[in-house]
């Protein structure tokens, strides 16, 4: 199950992640913070869909899966449009939800949940709508905000 795979990447290092050969042919990005330009705090596969945050020793602690990433790949037999519904069927009932919201520089965002996937949390950003997911953050608990 393509979720399983990308949890295993939680906790590693991110230079093992970065070349391993799921990533090895995307172009990547390494994301700075302003503070520090020399050791880069998350790399970027616009491309893909796929975004990776690391920690201040170089671990993996969260993977973003965009929509477009989640329609190119298979997550639980399906490729396109993971609904809600969908999510709550496979996984279980969500932990946390809140609701959509609109923000004055970014505009509206759709409703979430946080499910537990094992040792991990997986967030769930849907559309404006509140069905179809937007986003799918996998990440380790001790990030969890």
């Amino acid at each position: 199950m393509f979720l399983d795979s990308v949890a295993l990447l939680i906790g590693k290092k991110a230079e093992d992640v970065i070349s391993d050969r799921m990533f090895y042919n995307m172009k990547r990005e390494d994301i700075y913070d302003e503070d520090d330009d020399i050791k880069p705090h998350g790399y970027s596969f616009h491309e893909n869909g796929i975004d990776i945050n690391i920690d201040d020793k170089g671990d993996v602690v969260a993977i973003f899966l965009s929509q477009k990433h989640i329609r190119s790949t298979e997550i639980y037999g399906i490729t396109s449009n993971i609904s809600r519904t969908f999510l709550i069927n496979n996984i279980g009932n969500p932990v946390k939800t809140g609701g959509k919201f609109i923000d004055d520089i970014l505009g509206e965002f759709g409703p979430w949940d946080r499910f537990e996937y094992g040792e991990f949390c997986l967030h769930a950003e849907y559309d404006v709508d509140g069905e179809i997911v937007k986003t799918l953050t996998l990440m380790d608990k001790s990030v969890v905000p």
